[in-house]
């Protein structure tokens, strides 16, 4: 699988467009240029965010159109159904943060309210492969479940999908978080790294 056109979200306070920044400084370091778009459903903590971000050369761009994206990274559940119901491909790959939190516009069915439980269920209905992230959880055994989106990002790099490094990630991870935090966000990191190196991706997900 190449991945060209990916999304990043969740709701504000999760750390999304932190988790998206450092993906583009280690990119920047490995030599893999991404280009990024902010999207914004408010700044405050609660409201729906997601980066558009594309793999190639700065000309190209970081719009993703709609049904185009290769992959879905989603820290939240709701928003990771909303992003993905437009912007997903069919077949397209969704990495999936094991997490509700009900905002408002959030995403709804006619049928069932949305569950955890029924998260499979959903996203096979918009034809799309998942993979479930207990990244909260990753992050609290490693001592802080706010660092969720470390812990998403340790997954991955070890997924090899994006090309980057866990060596230059810790680089980067250690420049970018404020001072005092970096071995918190480090540990987060690698509970990421080591629960995706536990699984298995299915040989058409696997990087090409």
């Amino acid at each position: 699988m190449t991945v060209d056109r990916f999304l990043v979200t969740g709701i504000g306070g999760q750390g999304v467009i932190l988790l998206t920044k450092i993906l583009a400084r280690i990119g920047f370091e490995d030599g893999v240029n991404l280009n990024t778009l902010e999207t914004l459903g408010g700044m405050m903590r609660g409201g729906p965010v997601y980066v558009q971000a594309t793999i190639g050369p700065p000309e190209h761009g970081a719009a993703v159109s709609y049904g185009s994206a290769d992959v879905v990274v989603a820290l939240e559940g709701y928003e990771g159904l909303r992003v993905a119901s437009k912007f997903l491909k069919p077949g397209g790959l969704v990495f999936q943060n094991a997490k509700l939190v009900r905002v408002a516009g959030h995403y709804r069915t006619k049928r069932k309210p949305v569950s955890i439980e029924r998260l499979p269920e959903l996203y096979a209905e918009l034809e799309a492969r998942l993979l479930m992230v207990p990244a909260t959880e990753l992050a609290a055994s490693a001592g802080n479940a706010r660092l969720e989106n470390l812990a998403m990002l340790g997954v991955l790099v070890q997924s090899g999908l994006f090309g980057l490094q866990a060596d230059t990630s810790r680089e980067v991870i250690g420049r970018s978080v404020p001072a005092g935090t970096e071995a918190g966000n480090l540990a987060a990191f690698e509970a990421g790294l080591a629960w995706a190196a536990a699984q298995t991706l299915p040989a058409e997900l696997a990087p090409a």
